[in-house]
Order: C-alpha cells, then structure tokens, then sequence
C-alpha cells in the first residue's frame, strides 16, 4: 500500500471515532433531566457574559497598544536625532522621518538602499573602517563624518555647497551612535544607528580653531601654526633626507609708515604684504604672519641655495616698488633673514632664531637685503645670550660702577663738568665693554633698569660731592631712548633728585639725535619738562644721525656734542673742518654750547679752540677716571680739602 492510500485510511478512521462521540453526547443530552437544563443554560449565558467582558478588555487593550504603537512612531520620527536600522551588508531597513528629512528625500527612496551612498565620498573609507570595527568587536562605536544631502534650497547651515564627482551636492556633518544587533548564533544581523547633525557644532568649532591657529588682519597662518608646521616638516625632512629654508621677513620703515600715516593705513599696508607674498608661493610652501611687521616664509624640499636667492630677489624686486594704500603711496624695503635646516638648527627654535639673527645682520648691513645665517653669527647669537644672563645676574650682585670723564674749556683748560661712563666688571670675569653689552641691554628691558641704576649712582654721587664742597657742578648721564621714552621716566628721575636732595641742574642727560626727533613726535611733554626744570639736554653724536638743522631751533637742546668722527681728520681734512666750523657757528647762532668728542691729539685740540668750540673731550684732555680721582682734580681746580 502506497503512502497516500496509508494516509487516506488514517483520516477515514478518525471522521468516524469523531461521528460516533458526538452521537454518544447527543443521547446524553436528551437523556438530560430538565432542571439541568436550565443550570445549564444559565452557566452558558454567565460564561458568555464573561466572554464578552473579556473581549472588550482586550479591546480596550489593543485600541491603548496602538495609540501607544502611534505615539512611538510620532516619537520615533519626530525625534531630534536621526534613527535607523540597517541590515549587516549596510542596507536601510527602516528609518524615522527626521532621518528623512536630513536627507532630503522620500522615506521610501531610502528603503533597502545602501547607507554609503549618502556618506560624502571623501569620508567613505572612514564609514567602512567604523562598520568592520563595530561587527568586529560586537560592541557600540561612534563616528564623525560628512552626509550629502538632495534638496539645494535649503537654508540650513548644513546648505554648505561642495561639489562631489559631477553632481553638486549639500554636505552636513553626523555623530552616528551604534548598537550592534545579535542572532542567535551571536552575528551581527542588523544595526541600530541613532543619527545627530552636529554641523552648527563643527562649524563653530572650525571657527574657534581659525580664530586661534590664523592672523585674523592678514588671514595667514599665525605664529602658533606656523611652529606647528614646522615641527611637522622637521619630522618629514629628517624621513626623507630632505632640506628647507625658512625666510625670515621684516619691513624696513614699517613704524615710519605706521606713526605717520596712522594705523589703519599701517594694517592696509601689511594686507597688502601678505598678499604679495602669497602670490610667490609653491603649492607646499607655507607663509604666515609671525607678529607685528614679520613674515615667515617656509620653503621646504629645497636642493640648493640658489632657489632661495631666486625667490628672496624677487621679493626684494616687488618691494622696492610703490603699495598703493586707498590712494595713499607708501614705499617700504624688506630684510630677510634665512635659516637652512638642517645646517643651521634642528628645533623650531633654533630656526626661527638664527633666520632672527641674520634678518638684524641684513638690518645692519642696509637694508633692503637678505642675509643668509652663518656660524659667526651663532657665536654672535651664543654671546648675546650668555651677556644677557649676566646681566641679570649682575644687577642683582650690583657689579656695576661709573667712571666719569671730564668736558674741559679748550681755552682755559678747567673742568667744567663731566660724562659718567658705566662700566662693568664681573667678579668672576673680566672687564666687559659698554660698546658690547649695552646694545645687548637695548633689546630688552635690561637697559631700563641698567639705566635706573646710573641715574641712582650718579645722584648719590653728586651728592657726596656736594657734601664735601663741590656745589657748582653738573653730572650728564647718557640715555638710551627705550628708557626716555618710558611713560613713567620722569617720575624715576625726580624720585632720585628728590632722595638726594639734588637740584635739576645738578644733573644732565645726554640724547642721540634720533631719539630727540622721536621724543620730540611722541614723547615732547618730557623734553619741555626736563627744559622747565633747568636740565641740561645734550645732543649725543651730532652728525652722525638723521637730524635736520631745523630740528635744533624747535628741540628744547643746550649744548651740541659733535661726533669725533668729524674731528678725527678735521687737522688735515679742510671738508671736515668745514663741517666743525659750520656746526659751531650754527650753533652758537641758535644760543647754544658746542663740544668736541673725541679729541685725542694736540692738533685736535688745537683745532677745537681755533674754531671756537666751548668744550672738549677726549682722551688727550682727560681719560675716563674713577670718582675719587676725578674729585682730586676738582679739588685743586676749586681749592677745595683733599
């Protein structure tokens, strides 16, 4: 017998034992007394009753499951995040509205399609890696990146147009949170993917980063980047065996232009700068703004020097020429200074100062040049530091002193006051030139408290003079013009007047001319103070600077000090002594007293009263002496005690 024919007699059996039990409850209930019936009938009914409280619970039930099923899904897709689920190879099984709308799209363009489609290509291969690594470890990830959107009208800040392959698209930035979904066997089956658009958050932080790493005038890279970049191109040259120069660039006459003109034409100017300099540059060299009126121009994978001398002679050319500022001509030159690495320093440090170092030798040299960094001028550089470090030290161990040198009439040959010369002389050194150490000073706030301490010692000093009986007598102290030009000199200087008891006329100051002309712009009201005073105002080295005659008629100066430059030939040179013979007549003219510097001869000498000079000195007169000696010599000229 065959299986269906098994089958059929299976069936057959089971109809009929069915037929014949409910033949057998059809003779037991007619065999039912009536009563029962009735009990019956009433338990029936009851249960049915039940029955139906029963179903309008579960009806009741199932209306409040889908207003709950209507809420969730007004929740879910209503939500502020972007929820979805895909499948394990990456396709979207379903999503929320807002999802959706982040896209631009119609929910059902969505369904069954690839996630990565929508993943701007530059950030798919970070997409993939976050998948693998989630199916890997079976556990939540997060990632960053960019999803194109359809829709180009709108005018969220997500509207950021870029262009992708040949289609124009919108792109925002995504948080996309993970939640790994498991089978039975312990897969991954689906993921859960919650979706937030942080493009407000990146752009904000985008910009805090501009504002933080560029110059926001010049719009170029700032000194933070640039030490950033550099370290990096440090690293890759040492990988690769490869050099690069750094340009170190400064404008000549920027604070001329910027103090005449007026800032905003100063910031126009420097706009102006770093737009040039951009135009020079290759696709991976690097210019930046480093402060004030300095540029850095990063020029890596360089082979030689003469491809830096090719761009350096080009920038120099282009800005030599006129920058027109809002119909404004300005004329400016630059000083380059130019570190190799690794030749010339292998720390970002090392580099920027020695490109420092040769910029100021080009400064020195001229300007309007370049310069390239040399190991002279690391020792240079080594001995500006070490100088600076005792210097410090110094001034807390007082290993400073004043010799005086005294001006002297050429015609009667007495002691009409005196210079004080600062000298210093370590303890554990040798004696250090004011030539070497005081230029050093100059660049740092060194010289305002080296200074200080002169205007201290020369006071005291006077006033023990003046103690011992030498009161028609006048000290002039050398100023530098960082320290004139301070905001709070004159009260430094009325406080040791006043805690030596000293007149004003008991002290002089001498200036360099272009100090006086600057003071003279900027500072004045200290110049007329000094004058109202009673201060002797010396002009320093007249002749040597870039003062104009008119200049002596407006500046409130009484005695001229001509540079020894001019009388070191004068003898035998009929044009220098010109000059003398000039400066003199000017100005004794103009009410003032005229000194020779630097008179070491007996011709010299003799040429300083011919031409009718009112002082002199110089080495022939009088070397520079300690305090004691030069008293003695007062002393007898006065016929005052020993």
């Amino acid at each position: 017998m065959s299986e269906s024919d098994s089958g059929e007699t299976s069936h057959d059996q089971l109809r009929q034992r069915a037929e014949t039990r409910l033949e057998a409850e059809d003779r037991s209930t007619l065999e039912t007394p009536p009563e029962d019936v009735a009990r019956l009938l009433y338990d029936l009914h009851t249960h049915q009753i039940e029955l139906e409280m029963q179903n309008e619970e579960l009806r009741h039930a199932q209306h409040e499951l889908l207003k709950a099923r209507d809420r969730y899904i007004r929740l879910y897709d209503l939500a502020p995040v972007g929820y979805l689920t895909i499948s394990a190879k990456g396709l979207m099984l379903e999503t929320n509205q807002t999802f959706v709308n982040m896209l631009g799209m119609e929910r059902q363009h969505l369904i069954n399609q690839p996630l990565s489609a929508h993943i701007v290509q530059p950030d798919q291969d970070a997409y993939y890696l976050f998948v693998s690594q989630m199916r890997k470890a079976k556990q939540q990830k997060t990632c960053e990146l960019r999803m194109s959107r359809q829709d180009q009208d709108s005018t969220s800040a997500a509207n950021v147009i870029q262009s992708f392959g040949a289609e124009e698209r919108s792109w925002f930035w995504v948080r996309i949170d993970s939640r790994p979904l498991l089978n039975g066997k312990g897969e991954v089956s689906n993921i859960n993917l919650s979706v937030s658009d942080i493009t407000n958050l990146k752009l904000a932080s985008d910009k805090l980063e501009h504002l933080a790493t560029y110059d926001q005038l010049t719009h170029l890279p700032n000194r933070y980047l640039l030490e950033t970049e550099l370290n990096h191109r440090i690293n890759a040259a040492k990988r690769f065996d490869e050099k690069f120069a750094i340009l170190f660039i400064d404008l000549d006459n920027f604070k001329f232009i910027n103090d005449t003109m007026g800032h905003a034409y100063g910031d126009i100017l420097l706009q102006s700068v770093a737009k040039q300099l951009t135009a020079h540059l290759r696709d991976y060299d690097m210019v930046a703004r480093f402060g004030g009126d300095e540029f850095v121009l990063l020029m890596p994978q360089i082979k030689d020097n003469t491809e830096v001398v090719a761009v350096v002679d080009k920038i120099i050319k282009e800005f030599s020429s006129v920058f027109y500022l809002d119909k404004e001509e300005a004329f400016i030159t630059t000083s380059i200074g130019i570190s190799i690495f690794p030749d010339d320093g292998k720390t970002v440090g090392e580099l920027l100062q020695h490109a420092d170092a040769a910029m100021y030798r080009a400064k020195d040299a001229g300007r309007g040049r370049y310069c390239f960094f040399t190991q002279a001028m690391n020792d240079e550089l080594r001995r500006h530091q070490l100088i600076t470090s005792e210097l410090r030290s110094s001034l807390a161990k007082q290993e400073f002193s004043l010799n005086y040198q005294p001006l002297v009439d050429p015609q009667t040959g007495n002691i009409k006051s005196c210079e004080a010369l600062i000298r210093w002389l370590p303890v554990d050194g040798e004696l250090i030139s004011p030539t070497e150490f005081i230029p050093v000073a100059e660049q740092s706030e060194l010289i305002n408290r080296i200074g200080e301490w002169v205007i201290n010692e020369a006071c005291r000093q006077r006033a023990e003079w003046k103690e011992m009986g030498l009161l028609d007598f006048r000290i002039d102290i050398n100023l530098s013009g960082r320290q004139f030009l301070q905001n709070n000199f004159m009260d430094i200087l009325e406080r040791y007047l006043a805690k030596y008891h000293l007149s004003a006329a008991e002290i002089g100051i001498e200036l360099t001319e272009n100090v006086l002309i600057q003071a003279g712009k900027n500072n004045s009201s200290n110049l007329n103070n000094l004058n109202e005073s009673g201060m002797q105002i010396s002009i320093d080295d007249f002749g040597t600077g870039y003062s104009s005659l008119s200049c002596l008629r407006r500046l409130p100066v009484h005695n001229l000090k001509i540079d020894q430059e001019f009388i070191r030939d004068a003898p035998r040179n009929d044009s220098d002594r010109c000059i003398m013979e000039a400066i003199v007549a000017v100005g004794h003219r103009l009410g003032l007293k005229v000194i020779a510097e630097g008179i070491e001869t007996e011709e010299q000498h003799k040429l300083a009263r011919e031409i009718g000079c009112d002082l002199g000195q110089g080495f022939f007169l009088h070397k520079p002496m300690e305090s004691n000696k030069l008293y003695t010599l007062l002393a007898r000229q006065y016929e005052l005690e020993e």
